[in-house]
């Protein structure tokens, strides 16, 4: 496997639970613009979600243990007061001309930045009053929501803090893409 070394650049995309990360990701792999490195986890999927999706990879602990055990994490953790785990894998080199990205939690970014120092950061925002409804979607589809409320806010001012940096989720995706695939092109060049 051809990973990415320490020193190349890669994209972090931050931002709390449901502004639309995931989404937008996918809307730019699908362009070609990214190679999106997914997220390890034994929480279950979504309804909206598959064991196909390219934002994450769900497994079994037991499958988590010996991928831990045998070093294919970089680190794993668990979120919002769930009893999941999450491993951040390590990064493959992307081909062609695309950018190595990976969707991560705000409080996460300085486990990957001590991995991959030349990463670029961008924050993705929504008004709290659309994130809402679609975290309580998830819930009343089975999902937990741990602190995933309460963190919105801190997750998003740090976000500003930390990110080169940082979109509006105001209108929809295939925008929010543009304005995203226009600032990989000044900032990944």
């Amino acid at each position: 496997m051809n990973l990415l070394s320490e020193n190349e650049p890669m994209l972090f995309l931050i931002g709390p639970s449901g502004v639309g990360k995931s989404s937008v990701l996918i809307e730019l792999h699908q362009r070609g613009v990214i190679e999106l490195t997914p997220s390890w986890t034994t929480r279950p999927a979504r309804t909206d979600e598959d064991q196909n999706t390219i934002e994450h990879k769900f497994i079994s602990d037991k499958e988590f243990l010996k991928l831990e055990n045998d070093g294919f994490f970089l680190e794993t953790l668990r979120l919002f007061n769930l009893p999941f785990r999450f491993g951040l894998p390590r990064v493959k080199k992307p081909p062609n001309n695309q950018v190595s990205a990976l969707v991560l939690r705000t409080y996460l970014l300085p486990l990957m930045e001590k991995h991959y120092p030349n990463g670029i950061t961008y924050a993705i925002e929504d008004e709290f009053t659309r994130v809402e409804p679609r975290l309580q979607s998830r819930k009343a589809d089975g999902e937990p929501l741990g602190s995933r409320l309460a963190e919105y806010e801190t997750e998003i001012n740090q976000g500003r803090e930390l990110a080169k940096r940082a979109f509006k989720n105001n209108s929809t995706i295939k925008t929010l893409a543009d304005k995203i695939q226009k600032a990989i092109k000044t900032d990944f060049t």
